[in-house]
Parts: C-alpha cells; structure tokens; sequence
C-alpha cells in the first residue's frame, strides 16, 4: 500500500514537474541560443505532464489492467489534437485528399510542347497541414525567439507554391501555341472554407484521357488565427497564437497530421513528372558515347610546382594565363539566355536556350563550364558520370554535335583535377586540352601534375573539311 502510494506520489511530481518546465521554457524563449532550444520543447513537456496527469486520475477509478492503457493509448492522441479532434473526425472520414488515376505515360522529348488550359495564375498551400502557430525568430538567424506567428503563405518553407506555366518550362516541356496539335494540361482549383482542391487531367494530343488526380490541401483550422502575415508581431504576440503553439505544437500533432492529411507539395510537377517520360531525341542517335583519352605529354612535379599570388594583378607566370578561358566563356552570354526571367535559382538550375534558334524551343542546362564561339557551345559537366567527365558540343544553333563521357586520369591525393580551358581546341578530328592537377592555398598554385592529352571526335560529328 505505502509502495503504491509513493509511486503516485512520484507520478504526480513528474507531471507536476513537466507542467512547470513547459512554464518554464515558455518564459526562457528569449534567451540568446538557448531560447530556441527551450520554447521548442514546451509543447512536448506540457503534453507529456498532462498525460502523467490524465493516468493518476484514471487509476484513481480503474484498477490496473487492459482496460486502463486502452484508455491512455485513446487519451494520447486526444490530448495532443484537443480543440481540433472534431476537424481530424472530419478529416478522417470525410476528406479524400488525394485521387490518382496515372495511366502510361506519354513518352516525349525534350522541349514537347503542352497547352495549359484552365488555371494560369501561380497556386500554393499549406506545407503541412496540421501545422500550428510557430515562434518567431527575432532578427539575424534563430538565436532569440519573441512572439508568435502563424504560418505564412509567402514563406518557401510555410507553403508550396507553383505557377503552372513556370512549371511546364522547368519540366522540361515547352508551351504549346494557339494552333499547335499537342498534349493538353487542364488546371482547376476550388477553395471550400479551408479546404484548397487542386484538379489536373492530361490528355494527348487527340484528345484522349491520359491521368488525372484531385489533390487537397488545409490551410487552418476553425477558431485559430489565420495564415497570413498580419499575424506575426516579434514584440507584441497575442495570448490566442501563444495558446495554439503551446496546444498543436507538439510532435504527436504532427506525425497525426501527416498520417491523416498527407500533403503532395508541387502537385503539377509531380503530376508531370509521373505522367509523362521524357527520352532522348531520335536525332541524336549516334551523337553519344564512351571515349578514351589518348596522353601525348605527361609533366609530374616531384615536389609540386610552386606559383605565388596567381590571384594577384601582379602575377606574371605563364602557367594561369592555361587555365580559365575568360574571353569564351563571356562569349557564351551572346549564344546563351535564360529560357524565362521569371524562373528562380543559380545558373544549373533553370533552363537556358540558344539565341539564335528561331523557335526558342531548344533547352540546355548550364554547369557554369562552358566555351562558345561563333559556332559551337561546348559544355563540361564534372559531375554527371563521376568518375567521368561529360563533354556536350552544340551549334550555336543547338544542333547536338555530340556528347562524349571519358574517364578521369587517375586521381593524386590532395588534388583536383580538371580541364585548363584555354587549351581545349578541336584539330584534325582529334579534341585536344591539357588536364592538369592542382591545389590552391590561399592566393597560391600547387601544380602536381600537368597531361596533354586527345580523343577522337565522333565520326557522325566531325566537322567536314
């Protein structure tokens, strides 16, 4: 008796003692780094004190058993979700978020052109849809928390958002003009209260059902605050968005969230994706392959060479002025431009197209290694086949020459290997270029390693003398 008395005596200072941490990681959020750490896990320490809670008072009525932890197991989740349980009901056994009928895929090539028909302007929703009030992060980085927000439709990792013509062009794909026979893409959304529908059907270009899928999205709940950006206030938080982060923010509400309402952020490019294949062009057969590189000239520097301040005005050495090729790679921005101003991310990122091709339909990435001229494109991709190397060569038209993948010479220890631009050139149906192994401490050059070497330019490629 005096045994089972000190147990729940125990128990009840654990949850007493949860309660008062949460209090007090609530109150600490302003302090530098730790704040973070500890409003964090205020949520988690008042859900766990009040389930120590909820378990005293039970075995106070029922004694120990299968029917007690029954009990507890179906208290759990109802403590974490609380105000929202009527909402996750509904979520159960009245929304279907997701409908999927993805037939074959369409096979096309690269730049196929699609209509868009339906929806144009950009769409977005809630990442996760359980997703509660949040604290704030006040000035540079996270290192203080002040205040509350709710999640905001404006923030990349709040809210997914698409616009459905940037989306066909990231793909890959191309939009269809007006009197074109190509694929069509229609796009409807719905917005009921807090539900928000997205609707996709894709039909071939005569006009046969390919896929389609519905797919939804909540963005809040009954009585909470809203997302929107008018709700974050760093200095001056209300008691409404403290009391949500304290109830729904806990790790059980969202693992409840994910499992009931599964989101599918960027739906259309997941759509796309899913249901048409993208294959090589017919025309490009035979541009393709394997090469071996053939070395003509092999310089080892045993210690290696040393140049100083190669970054430097000053330096004067020969060995630089073999690497970077300043003047052709500038002249890229002539051949090259970005397929669309809009489209977001670094150079690799978006698609570029040629100048000079006429229909502004054939796409390349740039690896931010390339040589142009008057006309040829010649692109260096180090990290597509490692341990290969992938050299592509395109008119300036964007005819595919060809596209070569060629082994790395054998890797030394402390250094990095690489093509010395200014030496790349084609002659006699052979590519030349120097590959050369180095290091770089500080404004100076190590040179390990430096090899002439050549391979043969495929003999559908070569250029006619």
């Amino acid at each position: 008796m005096a045994d089972s008395k000190n147990n729940e005596l125990g128990s009840l200072k654990w949850s007493v003692g949860l309660l008062l941490l949460a209090l007090l990681a609530y109150a600490g959020s302003e302090i530098v780094f730790i704040g973070p750490i500890l409003i964090s896990l205020a949520p988690n320490f008042l859900l766990l004190g009040l389930i120590l809670l909820f378990v005293l008072f039970a075995k106070a009525f029922i004694r120990p058993g299968i029917l007690l932890w029954l009990l507890v197991a179906l208290a759990v989740p109802l403590i974490a979700v609380n105000t929202r349980i009527p909402t996750l009901a509904k979520d159960l056994l009245v929304v279907e978020w997701r409908i999927e009928k993805i037939g074959t895929p369409l096979h096309a090539t690269r730049s196929q052109p699609i209509r868009l028909r339906g929806e144009e302007n950009s769409i977005s929703a809630r990442k996760f849809a359980y997703d509660s009030a949040r604290p704030s992060c006040y000035g540079d980085g996270c290192f203080i928390t002040r205040g509350f927000r709710t999640p905001l439709p404006h923030l990349g990792y709040d809210y997914w958002s698409e616009n459905p013509k940037e989306t066909i062009l990231e793909a890959g794909f191309a939009l269809a003009k007006p009197d074109e026979i190509a694929p069509t893409l229609d796009i409807s959304t719905e917005q009921d209260g807090l539900i928000f529908t997205v609707r996709l059907k894709l039909s071939d270009s005569g006009g046969n059902l390919i896929s389609s899928a519905t797919y939804k999205y909540r963005n809040g709940f009954p009585q909470e605050p809203k997302d929107d950006s008018a709700s974050a206030d760093y200095i001056k938080t209300s008691p409404k968005l403290a009391l949500n982060y304290m109830a729904h923010g806990n790790f059980i509400n969202g693992l409840i969230g994910r499992v009931v309402a599964p989101e599918v952020t960027f739906p259309i490019r997941s759509f796309i994706s899913r249901s048409i294949s993208l294959t090589e062009s017919p025309l490009n057969a035979g541009k393709t392959g394997r090469v071996q590189l053939e070395t003509l000239e092999q310089k080892i520097f045993d210690p290696a060479l040393l140049i100083k301040g190669v970054n430097q005005e000053s330096a004067k050495d020969p060995w630089p002025e073999k690497g970077w090729d300043k003047e052709r790679y500038e002249f890229c921005d002539n051949v090259l431009k970005r397929e669309s101003p809009q489209a977001q991310g670094g150079m690799v990122q978006v698609w570029w197209v040629f100048v000079q091709d006429t229909t502004g339909r054939i796409k390349v990435r740039r690896t931010s290694n390339e040589l142009c001229d008057e006309q040829y494109v010649w692109s260096f991709d180090y990290a597509a086949q490692r341990p290969g190397v992938v050299i592509t060569k395109y008119s300036v038209m964007g005819e595919l020459q060809y596209q070569v993948t060629f082994q790395r010479p054998p890797e030394i220890y402390g250094y990095q290997g690489g093509i010395r631009q200014k030496t790349f050139h084609e002659s006699d149906g052979y590519v030349y270029f120097e590959w050369m192994d180095l290091n770089r401490p500080g404004y100076d050059l190590e040179i390990k390693r430096n090899l002439l070497v050549r391979f043969l330019v495929p003999k559908d490629s070569a250029p006619k003398q």
